[in-house]
Parts: C-alpha cells; structure tokens; sequence
C-alpha cells in the first residue's frame, strides 16, 4: 500500500486481538477499545463516502481551544497547579503546530507570568513561590524559546540555571527532579536539554556519567524504564535516546533492540502507539514512540557514518498512514482539542503530544513531499524538532542567542560558539539555494501552508544541530550486517502490536498565567466568548467555521430525482431497520437533490404594490396545515404542498386575490403527486373558503403543475426528509454509545416532525436549506434533553461530536449555522408563548347538526374545543366561540393570516 493511502478497514479487522479464549482484565479492555476504534473507522467509511476530502483537520477549533486555555481552564487542572509552565509548554507547542501566533499582548503576558515563576536561586518553579524543579524548568524554557523574543531569551537566567543543574546532580551522572527528589531518566533529558538550550556543553563535566547511567536504564526487551531493573516505558525512552542523542554518545546502548521494542510498540488495527507492551492504544503516544523511532534512526546514520558508511534512511520505520488516521479519525474533538482515545475528554497535554506526533508522522524527509492523509492543503502541520519537541528555528535561535550574548569566557562555553557559527552558517547556505529550512507560515496565521511550500525540514544530526540531506539515493547494501538486521526487523515489525493508559481532565475554571495579568485586567477581559457564538446551553453542537469540499455530482440530479420515489412517505419502520450505509446513502441521495427544491423566497412585511406580504403567505401555510389535519393527510402533503408554494412564489408574480387558490391547488398537487386517494374538488373548495371554483381549482394545479414540472410519484426534497434521516442516523449512534433508552425516551420522532411543519409555516424559514433547518431542529432538541442524563452524561458529548461531523457533511458553515439556530429558538419560542398576535380569519362557517363536516379544520387542532349546540328554531341567533372575532370588518386582506380565531355565521 502506498505512503498516505487509507486503509481498508473491513480488510485489517482481521489484525483486531484474538484472546485465544483466554479472557483477562487486560484482553477486555483491549476488545473494549478497539471496538470504540471500530465505530470511529465505520462512522469515517460512511462520511466519507460523501466527501472523499474526508478525515477532516479541525485547526480553528483546536486554535479556538488553546486560545481559550491560556487565560481559563476547568477546574479538572486545579491538580496542575504546580505544573502551570507546562501548561503554557503544551499550548505554545501545540500553536506552533498548527501554524498560530498569540498576540503580542498575549505572550508579553506569558513572559511575565514565567518570571514570576522564576526562582531566585535558579530554575523555575510549577508556580509563582514554589519550589524549583526540573520538569517545570524545562518547561518554561522551551516555551520561551517558541516565543524568540529578546525578552523571552532574556528572561532565561543562565547562570542559575547551571547551579541548579548542579544542585540536582548526583554522583553517578544521574538528576534528581528537585533538591532530595526522586531520580529517573526524565531527570536527565531534562537537564540535558535545558542545559543545551542555555549554552552548555555536552562536554561539561556536569554530565560525567550520565550517558552510562541512561545505558543502564535499557531493558532486556530493548526499551529503557524510568531507573535500572524498571519496565520499557516509551516515555523514558524516548528520554532517554533523546538525551543519548544530545549527549553524543550511545556507545552502551544496543540500537537495534531499541529499534525493534519501539515500532512493535504501533498497534495492527488501531494504527496508534501503546506506551508498554501490553497496554492500550493512547494518542501522546503517537509523539513519544513516534519521534524515539526518529531519534534511533538518526543515531544509525551516525553510527554508520563513523564506521566509514554513508547510510540515509529516506522513510521512518513505523507506518506513518496508520498513526495519522488513528489521530485524525478517532483523536479529534470537534469542538477543539485532541484526546487520548475515543471517549476520553480532551486536554492539553494529549492535544500537544498528538499534534506533535501528527507531526512526526508528516514530515520526515526534506528531499520528500510530506505523507499527508485526506486533504494535504488543509490537513497539514508544521514540523517539530523530534529531539527539543519546539520548532526547529526556535532550536536555532536558542543557539545563536547563547553564542552572541553569553560569556565567551566561561569554560561551560568552550566549543559551543563554533557549533552554533557552524549552525548559523550551514542554515543560511540552505537558505540560499532552496526555502526547505524557512517554516512556511501559509496564507495567514492559524492556515494550513501553501502547497507550493514546505516546512523546516527535520532531519537532524544526532547532536540536535540542524543540517542539509542530500537529495542523493544511497545504496543501503553498503550497511554492515549488524544494520541490516535493525532495517529488516524494523520493517516487519509494526504488523506485531497490542494496546495503552489513560488520563483523564475535566471541571471548571482556572487561570494558567493569571500573574501576568493585573485583577483590574481580568475583570476587564472577563472570559472571552467566540463571536456569533450563542450562550452556552445553547452552544454544544456547534463548532468554528471550516470550509470543506464535498464532491457531490450535480450533473446527475435529473437522473437521481427520477430513481428517488417517494422516500419522503416511507413506512417509518423502513428506516427504522435501516442500515447505517443505506441511511448515508439517502442522505447522499437528498443532499445531491435539495438544490432542485430550494426557494429562493423573500417577500415584505408589508405590501406596496400589490406583493404577497410574508403574512399573507404565513396564513396560507397555517390553513394548509389545518387542512391537513382536517382530512387526516400524512405530514408529507403538507410539506410538499408548502414547498410547492414557496417555489411557485419564487417563480412567479402573484396577487393576493390568487394566494388562496394557489396554496389549494398546492395541497391538491401534493395529494396526487404522492399518489393517495384524491379528494372531491368541490369539497376541497367549500371546506377551505378559498372563494374560487371546483374548475378554477383545477387549472391552478395544472398550472403549478406545468410551471414547477411536478412529477407523479415522486416526492421532493423538504425538511421532512432530512428529519426523519437525521433522526434515525442519530439512534444508530446513540445506540454504539449505550444511550438508546435516553435517545428513544427524549427525542421523539413524531415532536420532531411537528416541529418542523413549524417552522415550515414560517416564511423566514423557507429560504432556508432543508438539511440546515432539520438538523438545527434536531440539536436544538438534543441540547434541551441533555440535562436529563445524570450517570454517564459525558456519553452524549458523542452525540454532539457527530451533530457537528454532519454540519460540515452538509457544508453548513457555522454562521449560517448559528443564525439558524437563533431563527429556530425564536420561532418555536414564540409559538409555545402564543406571542403572535391572534390575526383575524376570514374563514367563516355555518355551524349546525347538518354541516358538521363543514366545521373549519382549526376546531380539530384544539386539544379541548366546546361547541354549543345550534337550536334549530332559533334561526335568528348568533353564535360565537370563544375569543372569535366577526370577519365582516372590512379587511383587505384576501387570505386569512392565520387560523387562530375561530368565526361563525349565522345558520
């Protein structure tokens, strides 16, 4: 299969684990999980079978999620108090990645906040007046060489970053996380890389001994544990063989064991890294085993380059494909942020690491075009250095700072300066010839790059220093045997993979860089709320705008419309034992066909010249719903006959006098399009007043009929069918996620639908698309009954997820969804709160024992109607219901606005 080729994933179900009928905790956690990654690849099949484009990269709303993360967080991070420079870490890194800036304003904030974080006897500490301790130490100084500012650099203090190097060091080579802390080779990656950030040199003496204590950490599977005797961990050997790399020496460590213990660590089906042999799948992961594998590469090209060979492995040895379409596909909320695994929350530190191993698994090779799944203009990230894990031009300018404005005296220094010169000088030169080293900020910041430019390139030389590949084939028979077994176990090994661990954040609201910024300022900034954003209970299906390409054909919509008959009048229980690939296909069906249906009505509030005013045309589509009522006609007619109204206005130039004849012959047009039993046309006439002929009556529909070319048997496109398609490709979700029992109980098909008949009643809804309006109504129905769930209420966020994966399905950018959404709320708000104004009907009726089935339709709608009996002697009596008002008041009006007040006549 070739590089950036989805999968087959009907196909690699066979690689899903076998428990050889021995079942253990571990072996149901593991079915457990890659059945949630079944439901994520089976839902992508789906989707992408309308847009090839598919798996989408939502970048501005994982932007929107670090930007709202810098000034607030929930309180699930109130236990990372103590770890607040690496929150400022995962969000600058994670920005970088996506090609984002922070203001100005912002990251002077940030620079202030890490100062007060700053200890006075060296290194920095988790927060302003704790102690100082490696981990938040490097933290903050590589998020101060992302910002590359003079104040940033300035705010690194050199000197004390030494002593407490020093005062965390102990006698074998190892570091201590704090003074009297514990001691693992997180320790020692740390302080190497700080140290080399801040001008020290590998060759110090701070760093006897430490390369051979990391040796002593590797496992007999290959992998290194935290200290000696511990279990292979991808995090600790990623450390480890990153700090090995920066050291310069990997004399003691047996590359090719590594090798082959990291690419087993990729899982067959899910495509993802597990952290230990034995655990689950889990999103950081794709950064820690992704760039170890990167690290060991490059240490073998060292390696075998000092034994006289010239090796260039153009390819990373894991399947870069996989990993993307386990980040993209079963990683990514949809409302920002990256998570661990399905049906975890997302956070920062699992949107950092994922992001920073999509970019791992993108960029590799300079001389190569990126491996990028689904749309490589959108889908694209920017590279990360796989040792620093920061920008590669951040490393870079670290570098040059060091040698321009350290102490050239300081024995600490002695080489350092001809690296970074030589750095400095190897760069600019590739600068000259081709732009592969000058990150390519797109056409704004927060886009993708351009196509026609590349990233920093990433190919490193072991001792982190930036350096050209030659574009050059090398004959790989020129490795030594030893090297040949690492390539050839290493190519075979991710098709032997298992599992991952967990973490979980969640809660409130917390500032990450609050002493940055003065209490005035907060009240004044207050939390930031996203523009054309509604409030929150209202906000949980939508998401940012994000343009999208759905490739569907519209030079077959004759062709389709032909073959789709009557879809909308299918028996509900056809839909109910529907599959989900046959849902999809309707849905396909009606998306390509709902430009053919689609009026473009826009019509006053008030007639100048003889218009069809918008209540005119709102009290005809009232009366047709009466009449639909009256004869007991399925929901379909009436919509039909509405649509048919809106497009015959959008057509053509109507008086007033003509509307009443026009929405009849409408309603009389959908009877028979959908093939029921027809209605006597004299009957129709009498029961709807609509003051023309059984005749006249006729030759409308003939016209209506001509003019939209209606063909017999076959249904249009309306907001009917997207809701009882919406409806049911929900259930099929709801039921995945265990929530059939709340989803049958609180989202009622039939409460849907009358809904809808509405909001089609409405003329500010008809220039609306069908798919919009119904999937509004649906959300905003959703969101209404989410507060019913108590156990298990995060299982409804899956719910939401898949509301917005069929928003941009349906390319509904999020402005229109959001005023939609404002529209629906009004509407159906006004109307629960009999807010309209009880608009007179001229609708009249004889009311007596004979002409019952003359009654105006609207008596039906009532849940309780009395109706006094009619004395028939008492001719001369005038009989009122309740709250009528006498129609002969000399309206100009020529058809009722609205069915609400009843009237009656003399008998």
């Amino acid at each position: 299969m070739e590089e950036g080729q989805i999968r087959n994933f009907s196909e690699i179900k066979t690689e899903k684990f076998d428990d050889e009928n021995l079942e253990t905790i571990t072996s149901k956690e593991q079915i457990k999980v890659e059945n949630l990654v079944e439901k994520c690849f089976d839902r992508f099949e789906q989707l992408a079978a309308l847009d090839p484009t598919m798996p989408y990269f939502y970048r501005k709303e994982h932007i929107r999620f670090l930007e709202r993360s810098l000034r607030f967080l929930s309180t699930g991070y109130e236990c990372l108090d103590a770890s607040r420079p690496w929150l400022v870490y995962w969000i600058l890194q994670s920005a970088h990645c996506l090609n984002f800036k922070f203001s100005h304003e912002v990251l002077t904030d940030v620079i202030h906040f890490l100062k007060n974080c700053r200890h006075p006897h060296g290194g920095f500490a988790g927060g302003p007046n704790q102690f100082p301790h490696l981990a938040p130490t490097y933290a903050a100084v590589l998020s101060l060489c992302l910002i590359e500012t003079e104040e940033a650099f300035e705010t690194i203090d050199y000197e004390g970053i030494k002593n407490f190097l020093w005062s965390v060091r102990t006698e074998n080579g190892a570091f201590r996380m704090h003074v009297d802390g514990e001691i693992d080779v997180r320790g020692a990656y740390c302080a190497i890389v700080v140290a080399r950030l801040s001008g020290l040199s590998p060759n110090n003496k701070l760093f006897e001994g430490t390369a051979q204590w990391i040796a002593s950490c590797q496992t007999y599977e290959g992998g290194f544990g935290g200290t000696p005797n511990l279990e292979a961990h991808g995090g600790y050997s990623f450390c480890a063989a990153a700090a090995l790399a920066l050291l310069g020496n990997t004399s003691n460590v047996n590359l090719r064991t590594l090798l082959r213990w990291a690419v087993n660590r990729q899982m067959r089906y899910e495509g993802g890294f597990q952290g230990r042999t034995n655990k689950l799948v889990d999103g950081c992961y794709s950064f820690w085993q992704g760039a170890l594998v990167q690290v060991i590469q490059m240490l073998i090209e060292k390696n075998t380059c000092t034994d006289g060979y010239t090796i260039n492995i153009d390819e990373l040895l894991f399947n870069r494909t996989a990993l993307q379409e386990y980040i993209l596909i079963c990683c990514q909320k949809p409302n920002g942020g990256l998570i661990d695994k399905p049906g975890k929350p997302e956070d920062l530190y699992h949107t950092c690491y994922t992001l920073s191993g999509l970019s791992i698994a993108q960029n590799f090779n300079s001389t190569k075009q990126p491996v990028i799944i689904g749309n490589s203009e959108t889908n694209e990230v920017l590279a990360t250095h796989p040792l620093y894990n920061i920008s590669p031009k951040s490393v870079m300018k670290a570098y040059i700072y060091a040698q321009q404005h350290l102490i050239e005296k300081d024995e600490d220094l002695i080489g350092f300066k001809d690296q970074c010169e030589n750095s400095e000088k190897e760069a600019n030169e590739t600068d000259q010839n081709n732009d592969q080293y000058k990150e390519a900020p797109g056409p704004e910041i927060g886009q993708p790059p351009l196509s026609n430019q590349r990233v920093m390139s990433v190919r490193y030389s072991a001792d982190s220093t930036i350096v050209a590949v030659s574009s050059t084939s090398t004959d790989f028979s020129a490795m030594n045997n030893n090297n040949n077994d690492i390539i050839a176990s290493s190519g075979q090994a991710y098709h032997q993979m298992n599992s991952m661990s967990s973490n979980n954040i969640g809660g409130k609201t917390q500032a990450v860089i609050d002493n940055g910024i003065s209490q005035k300022q907060h009240q004044q900034q207050g939390r930031p709320k996203m523009e054309g954003t509604p409030d929150a209970k209202n906000a949980s299906c939508m998401s940012s705008n994000f343009n999208i390409s759905t490739n569907i054909n519209n030079n077959n919509i004759q062709e389709q419309q032909q073959q789709h008959s009557n879809s909308n009048n299918m028996a509900h229980h056809h839909l109910l034992n529907a599959s989900a690939q046959d849902l999809f296909s309707q849905l396909h069906e009606a998306l390509s066909l709902e430009p053919k249906y689609q009026p473009n009505l826009f019509l006053p509030q008030q007639s100048n010249d003889g218009e069809i005013t918008i209540g005119t045309r709102d009290g005809a589509a009232h009366v047709l719903r009466c009449l639909k009522v009256w004869y007991d006609l399925p929901n379909d007619v009436l919509f039909n006959a509405v649509n048919a109204v809106d497009r015959f206005l959008t057509k053509m130039k109507v008086r007033p006098k003509h509307m009443a004849c026009i929405s009849v012959g409408s309603l009389h047009l959908a009877i028979k399009q959908l093939g029921l039993e027809g209605i006597d046309t004299e009957d129709l006439v009498a029961i709807s007043q609509c003051r023309c002929t059984a005749r006249d009556l006729e030759r409308m529909t003939e016209i209506i009929h001509n003019k939209l070319g209606v063909q017999m048997n076959s249904a249009p496109i309306t907001g009917l069918t997207f809701i009882r398609l919406f409806y049911y490709i929900f259930r099929l979700t709801a039921i995945e996620l265990d929530l059939q029992n709340f989803y049958d109980s609180s989202i009622v098909l039939s409460d849907l639908e009358q809904r809808m008949e509405i909001l089609a009643c409405d003329a500010n809804c008809s220039s609306i698309r069908p798919s919009e309006l119904a999937l509004v109504a649906i959300c905003t129905q959703m969101d209404a009954c989410i507060s019913q769930l108590e156990a298990g209420s995060h299982q409804i966020h899956g719910l939401v997820d898949y509301a917005i994966q069929l928003q941009k399905l349906c390319r509904i950018p999020d402005s229109s969804f959001f005023h939609t959404h404002e529209s629906v709320v009004r509407i159906l708000s006004n109307y629960n709160g009999q807010q309209k104004m009880p608009y007179r009907q001229r609708l009249v009726w004889k009311l007596s024992s004979r002409t019952l089935r003359s009654l105006r339709p609207t008596d039906k709608l009532k849940v309780s109607s009395y109706l006094p009996t009619i004395e028939e002697d008492n001719n001369s009596q005038l009989r009122y219901r309740t709250g009528s008002v006498s129609s002969e008041d000399g309206s100009e009006e020529d058809w009722p606005t609205s069915p609400i007040v009843a009237v009656c006549e003399e008998c």
